[in-house]
């Protein structure tokens, strides 16, 4: 939402957004009792202090229609809701020019909020930690009284939750940050160096860009933690926070599965994990249609210096089948090993090997 929100103008511009949505509100018959209140200060305050606490929604889930997250009393007719929805999105597509890919994801992400200011108008105190409410005590009796079994470790700080939400997870309070921080680690023994858990732990950074993937040690082994920081020094939403832990920990559970099936791959195939981290660079490339279908056009922006350095290095890697190293030097140099033999290459050799290999293929047709 942060990437989306700062395209579009950032606060200021959510600001206006949330000023016309609640002004058409309120002059729709129909649903004007949806947003009676809050008023506009509690409504737009929400978007601003609880942006991180809506977890990003998977693709699939952006495919599907928004519905209504807040508890049963507080939901209104689908119709009426659906009728919410509609006007929200006319709104950010006719007054603030939002492309279509991204009207969705804006309108799920301030609805949802929308949503808890309208939970948090009847009964404030039931529904937010204010920060000196946030301890680990408060925590582990949160999740129990939901249904999660949680276990305190005063030694690193955090609450583990180990039965009740799709993985284990646990919330770490780091007082000095005034962060609650959510942490999945991978049970997987890949039996991997850390450097090869590196090159995973990247693929899947993109592959699944809802969470922060990263490496971490456990014990003598390498594996992969996902970590969400969530600031509460403007209070913490509970129902959102219970929301997000287990949407958390949904996330984790395809991730962490392809952890396990990548990490068997990279055993038996060995470059296998760096292809497909390069086949994401090229798929995301603008022009990544119009090279596949014409690959002289691709060879004419190598030649004409239009081709960025990540996709150069993803498209030698890919048709060489060799992994390259940068060596960072004035000049930098590209580095690969094929078999015991190492070869060293400036930006412009790259280039014009690839495309002798891209030449070459189409010679062969």
């Amino acid at each position: 939402m942060h990437e989306i929100l700062e395209y579009y103008g950032g606060l200021p511009k959510l600001k206006l957004i949330v000023q016309s949505f609640r002004k058409t509100i309120l002059s729709t018959l129909e649903v004007k009792h949806f947003l009676f209140t809050p008023n506009f200060d509690k409504l737009y305050a929400d978007q601003v202090n609880y942006i991180h606490y809506v977890f990003p929604r998977s693709d699939r889930e952006y495919k599907e229609p928004i519905r209504q997250t807040s508890s049963d009393d507080y939901k209104i007719p689908t119709w009426q809701y659906d009728q919410v929805v509609q006007i929200l999105q006319k709104i950010l597509r006719d007054e603030f020019g939002v492309l279509e890919n991204d009207i969705v994801r804006m309108s799920a992400h301030i609805l949802e909020l929308v949503e808890e200011s309208r939970a948090q108008s009847d009964d404030m105190n039931s529904h937010i930690w204010k920060p000196a409410d946030v301890s680990l005590l408060n925590i582990k009796k949160f999740y129990e009284t939901n249904g999660h079994v949680s276990k305190l470790d005063y030694d690193a700080n955090e609450v583990k939750i180990v039965d009740g939400l799709s993985f284990p997870i646990s919330a770490k309070i780091i007082p000095r940050d005034k962060v609650l921080q959510l942490n999945a680690i991978s049970t997987h023994d890949a039996g991997l160096p850390k450097e090869e858990v590196n090159e995973i732990a990247e693929l899947l950074s993109q592959k699944f860009s809802r969470l922060t993937i990263e490496t971490t040690l456990n014990g003598k082994n390498a594996s992969i933690i996902a970590r969400h920081n969530l600031p509460y020094e403007n209070y913490v939403p509970k129902r959102l926070f219970l929301r997000l832990t287990k949407k958390f920990a949904e996330a984790f559970v395809e991730v962490h599965d392809y952890y396990k099936a990548q990490s068997a791959k990279i055993i038996s195939e060995g470059l296998n994990i760096r292809r497909e981290k390069n086949n994401l660079i090229i798929e995301q490339n603008k022009k990544s249609d119009i090279y596949k279908q014409s690959p002289l056009e691709l060879i004419k922006d190598l030649k004409d210096n239009r081709v960025d350095e990540m996709l150069v290095l993803a498209l030698f890697e890919n048709q060489y089948n060799v992994a390259l190293d940068i060596l960072h030097t004035d000049v930098n140099r590209y580095l690969c090993k094929v078999k015991d033999k190492t070869y060293s290459y400036e930006f412009h050799q790259l280039k014009s090997l690839l495309i002798n290999k891209i030449e070459k293929k189409l010679s062969e047709r």
